[in-house]
């Protein structure tokens, strides 16, 4: 195999290796799939939703956490590092929904 020309310096260097093993990582993917052909299942991230109740000003504010798809989330879905932000926020609490029971992240 001939010797390929190489940068000198680093972040070229560092560019070269990303794509190649980036490169590695989807040649590995594509060999997977076709020695096992079974569709497979794609980890989707857990989301969670917070419905805020209303709260007189000065009291404190509580929020039902819902798992993202339950009947009776309102809101935009959020990840855990929002949820856990949130709980550890001053003046807050964050119930569990009783319908989804969802694991607190």
């Amino acid at each position: 195999m001939p010797e390929l020309p190489l940068p000198d310096d680093l972040p070229r260097l560092y560019t070269i290796r990303t794509l190649l093993l980036t490169l590695l990582t989807t040649v590995t993917t594509a060999i997977e799939e076709a020695e096992d052909p079974r569709p497979r299942v794609a980890k989707v991230p857990r989301r969670w939703c917070i419905t805020w109740r209303r709260a007189p000003v000065g009291h404190t504010r509580v929020g039902v956490l819902h798992v993202a798809d339950c009947m009776l989330a309102t809101g935009q879905p959020v990840d855990a590092r929002t949820v856990q932000a949130e709980r550890r926020r001053e003046g807050r609490r964050i119930e569990r929904c009783e319908t989804c029971a969802p694991q607190l992240p």
